[in-house]
């Protein structure tokens, strides 16, 4: 593990993922209010979880995808948002399972990697309807 910008981290996830979000026509929006704040992580595997629930909202969003960056007491708080229909009742206390796939998922492994990766860094990710949309928090403690 290597000491990670909070902010280097989110704009590689971003950069990796504007081709898909211009060709799905949603916006990305970024927050970010993390300052110089740093973590112990593997990066790579950190950047492809991320990467992973980017691209999941990207998936079922309307129009826009956000991400937003803080630092919240000793941790550095992401939240990544859609506004698509999010989770039906019965997906969301699944959705960390391995295999479980919703309408759109792929092979039901990704949110169950992104959790493992995310919990690794000795963080954890929560997932919760919005109005309109899902809302993905990673907590992920400072240096």
């Amino acid at each position: 593990c290597n000491a990670v910008s909070c902010n280097a981290l989110i704009h590689e996830g971003i950069e990796r993922l504007k081709g898909a979000a211009l060709k799905n026509n949603i916006q990305l929006i970024l927050n970010s209010d993390c300052g110089n704040a740093e973590f112990f992580a593997d990066e790579e595997k950190l950047i492809r979880a991320i990467t992973n629930i980017i691209g999941n909202c990207i998936r079922y969003a309307a129009t826009k995808v956000e991400i937003t960056t803080r630092v919240i007491d000793k941790n550095v708080e992401i939240s990544i948002s859609d506004d698509g229909l999010g989770f039906k009742d019965d997906e969301l206390e699944n959705i960390f399972e391995r295999f479980y796939k919703g309408e759109k998922g792929n092979h039901g492994l990704g949110l169950a990697i992104s959790k493992y990766v995310i919990e690794k860094t000795n963080g954890k990710i929560t997932a919760e309807n919005l109005t309109a949309g899902a809302l993905f928090k990673i907590l992920i403690p400072l240096i």
